[in-house]
């Protein structure tokens, strides 16, 4: 990127950069901003001019960032962050009288799950606000928290970098779900039950191997996979309307069964569980009202924690 002689330029102009990069879209940039769509555009084009790149790049579903514009977007939101706190920082969030938009990243699993619960919380607890969640996965939804596309991700997580703050909410286990009356599941499960059934497994990536997979490797046991979805959803369909049986978190089992018409049992081999993990940027201020949005979110999945991960 170019040198910049930054008495070429002003604040506003971070802020347009900011709040596109959050939306995707200079008209909704320009709605949260207060400026017209002409101006941002404007403010858009001399950050282009004083940088030498492109900065965002007009796709199908909005404006994509590019390559730079991903590399400076934490410090431009370091930046802003700072200017705030030496101007007099922000004033106490109300979240009654507040009409931001939480956003967040997350799996279809944490999305299926908390998102009912989430929503509620919000509607009672700040009837204003709206709640956009983006469907993002691994290093994917990382990097959305990192950016400051979302105020936070939610789903299973390995080890972070430093910027990245994590938050565990805590352990889940595993389930298989069967529809109602199969006669597989009729009596207790034993291991050869269980490798006998036709299995449907959830891959983000149509993988035909999962965390069930590798565990009853250990054991020196393989399953048969007759189909694979990417959607935990899809799959309680899948497996009411046939014979296939699904192993899927048990939170979500419990949730969405009676729905589905499914029965559930206990696993017949050990499988470990996971932790589910609430990520933040370090390294980025807190916007308006994330803390607040961030223990909404952990007393949601509290309420979770009523649901067993065993079947009586």
């Amino acid at each position: 990127m170019n040198t910049v002689d930054i008495r070429r330029l002003d604040f506003t102009l971070l802020l347009v950069f900011q709040t596109v990069l959050q939306t995707g879209r200079t008209t909704l940039a320009a709605r949260r901003l207060g400026l017209s769509q002409s101006a941002v555009s404007h403010a858009l084009g001399r950050l282009r001019d004083a940088l030498g790149d492109p900065l965002f790049l007009r796709r199908a579903n909005g404006l994509e960032p590019t390559e730079a514009a991903r590399q400076i977007a934490p410090r431009v939101a370091a930046i802003i962050a700072m200017a705030e706190d030496v101007l007099g920082g922000r004033s106490a969030f109300d979240p009654m009288a507040s009409d931001r938009i939480f956003r967040l990243a997350a799996n279809d699993y944490v999305a299926s799950l908390l998102g009912p619960a989430i929503r509620a919380r919000l509607a009672a607890g700040a009837p204003r606000a709206g709640i956009s969640i983006r469907f993002a996965v691994g290093a994917a939804a990382v990097e959305a928290v990192r950016n400051g596309e979302v105020d936070l991700a939610l789903g299973r997580f390995g080890a972070q970098p430093d910027d990245i703050e994590p938050l565990r909410l805590g352990a889940e286990g595993y389930l298989l779900g069967a529809r109602r009356g199969h006669p597989a599941v009729a009596a207790p499960l034993d291991l050869g039950g269980y490798l006998a059934l036709e299995h449907l497994l959830v891959s983000f990536r149509g993988d035909f191997q999962g965390t069930a997979d590798l565990a009853l490797s250990r054991v020196g046991e393989r399953r048969r996979i007759s189909a694979s979805v990417p959607m935990f959803l899809t799959a309680f369909a899948l497996v009411r309307d046939s014979d296939l049986v699904v192993t899927a978190p048990a939170r979500l089992l419990h949730a969405f069964a009676p729905a589905f018409g499914l029965e559930l049992r206990t696993l017949p081999f050990e499988m470990p569980e996971f932790d589910v993990q609430l990520l933040t940027a370090r390294s980025r201020a807190a916007a308006e009202g994330r803390d607040w949005f961030v223990s909404l979110v952990r007393d949601a999945w509290a309420d979770l924690d009523q649901a067993s991960n065993k079947v009586a």
